[in-house]
C-alpha cells in the first residue's frame, strides 16, 4: 500500500513500529520507527533507525503509519497532530486501528457481560497498554482532518480473532465479521490521508 499511494520514495515514519514489521517491508525508504517497548525496539532496529519517542524524531518525512497505535495512547489526536507537524507537504499517512463499530462486537459484548465475563472485545487486552479508545469510520476521519490531514478514503478490512467463547460460535462470528467488511463490518479500519501541499 505504501509504494502503490505514495509518488515519491524518501523518508518513512513508522510510529509504534513494533517489531519492524513495515520497516523491513520499506524496501528504498529512509525508515525511522518510533517504538517505547525495548524488546521491539531491539528487533525493529535490524531494519532503520528506531528510537524510543516522537520527541526524538527530527526532519520531515514523506510517509507516515500509524498501526495498531491509536487505540492504545492517551491522546490519539496528539499523535495525529504530532505526525502532521513531521510530514512533508504532500505527504502519505496510513493508519490502521481496531472498529469499534463492529456489529459483532457489540453482541460479543453484552455475552459476555451477562456471562460476567472480565472481558470486552471493543477494548480486548491484546498487549499492554490495553486499548483506551475505539474508533468508528467517521470518528477517526474527523480526528485526522481535525489534526490537518486531507483524507482520501476510509475503509473497513478483514481479519480474524479466537474470542473466548466456544469454538461454533467462533467460527460464526468470524464468517459474519469477513462477509461484513464491505459494509464497515471488518476487523479494522484503515484511513489513508495526505498532507496539503
Amino acid at each position: 500500500m505504501l509504494n502503490k499511494n505514495s509518488r515519491i520514495k524518501g523518508r518513512l515514519l513508522d510510529i509504534g513500529c513494533g517489531n519492524g514489521r513495515i520497516l523491513q517491508a520499506a524496501i528504498g525508504w529512509d525508515s525511522v520507527g518510533v517504538e517505547p517497548v525495548a524488546s521491539f525496539a531491539a528487533n525493529a532496529s535490524q531494519y532503520g533507525k528506531v528510537v524510543s519517542s516522537l520527541n526524538e524524531v527530527a526532519g520531515s518525512f514523506e510517509a507516515i503509519s500509524i498501526m495498531a497505535v491509536l487505540e492504545h495512547v492517551l491522546d490519539p489526536f496528539m499523535i495525529l497532530k504530532q505526525a502532521f507537524a513531521l510530514a512533508a507537504p504532500g505527504a502519505l499517512l496510513i493508519v490502521e486501528v481496531p472498529n469499534g463499530h463492529r456489529s459483532d462486537a457489540s453482541f460479543l459484548d453484552l455475552a459476555l457481560r451477562i456471562s460476567g465475563r472480565p472481558w470486552t472485545i471493543r477494548t480486548a487486552p491484546l498487549q499492554t497498554p490495553f486499548h483506551l479508545a475505539e474508533f468508528s469510520k467517521k470518528s477517526l476521519t474527523l480526528a485526522a482532518q481535525n489534526a490537518g490531514w486531507e483524507v482520501e478514503r476510509t475503509w473497513t478490512i478483514r481479519g480474524k480473532i479466537d474470542y473466548p467463547i466456544p469454538g461454533p460460535i467462533n467460527l460464526i462470528l468470524n464468517l459474519i465479521q469477513r462477509l461484513g467488511s464491505p459494509f464497515g463490518w471488518g476487523l479494522n479500519l484503515t484511513l489513508l490521508a495526505r498532507k496539503p501541499g
